[in-house]
């Protein structure tokens, strides 16, 4: 109440908006903060059907909450993974000054070996066996191995909420979300013209840090900042909470 800038928090690809606490609390004590799970994920409706998880179709998602709750201030948008390709869109779409800046973390400006390869060309049924198995790979490359090694409880909570994430996908949504999977065209990303920081674990599993600095140099007509933060992979908003908040406090307060 009171705030007039507003932030969106934008998960990545078959996660949860409950990957965000350190940041909600953050941004809540002088922000209105728009937090969700993308249709299918999380606590979402997860109805069958090839068509609701086409790229196209989350865009479109994101794009009106943005028109529903974009405030008077500042419209701060800060992404994961491959919720930062939606990011980009959306302030390469938008009309100029509504997207004020993009925070993003793990971004990349190439369709992920997971979309591109031949795993969800397996039959649905195939897939569903096999869950358990890629929940857990996913989880060692995007996590630090001290992190999964961990037995301190606050590290065990990390893991335990990611299985959980993972676990809670079906299978058919899996396959239908990689399969429809876009990242933005060049000509899009050109378009963006707003400030944006680049956050990227220095130890990321998931996405390659040259995937990371070949966005950057595609987003030629931004003003970009890029950053590779210490100890952390993927998931370096969890697991490297302090720093990477640090971070963007100061990105937003040199844009404000």
């Amino acid at each position: 109440p009171g705030c007039e800038d507003t932030v969106f928090l934008v998960h990545g690809s078959c996660a949860s908006m409950l990957q965000w606490p350190e940041q909600l609390e953050m941004f809540a004590e002088a922000h209105n903060v728009v937090a969700f799970d993308a249709f299918g994920c999380g606590r979402s409706p997860k109805p069958d059907g090839w068509s609701h998880y086409a790229s196209d179709e989350l865009y479109e998602d994101l794009s009106a909450l943005f028109s529903r709750f974009r405030g008077s201030g500042r419209n701060i948008v800060v992404a994961h993974s491959m919720g930062c390709s939606f990011a980009l869109r959306l302030a390469a779409s938008s009309p100029e000054g509504a997207v004020r800046a993009l925070a993003l973390l793990s971004a990349t400006a190439v369709k992920p070996a997971v979309a591109a390869g031949p795993l969800f060309r397996l039959p649905v049924g195939l897939l569903r066996l096999l869950q358990p198995t890629l929940d857990a790979s996913f989880i060692r490359m995007a996590f630090h191995p001290t992190t999964v090694q961990s037995t301190e409880p606050g590290r065990r909570e990390l893991i335990a909420l990611a299985s959980a994430t993972s676990g809670s996908n079906p299978m058919f949504m899996c396959k239908a979300y990689y399969r429809q999977l876009a990242v933005p065209s060049h000509e899009e990303l050109a378009q963006v013209r707003v400030p944006v920081l680049l956050l990227h674990g220095a130890d990321d599993g998931v996405i390659q840090s040259s995937d990371s600095l070949k966005l950057q140099s595609l987003l030629k007509h931004a003003s970009v900042s890029r950053q590779e933060v210490p100890s952390c992979s993927h998931q370096l908003m969890q697991e490297n909470a302090a720093p990477v908040n640090g971070l963007i406090a100061a990105f937003l307060h040199g844009e404000g």
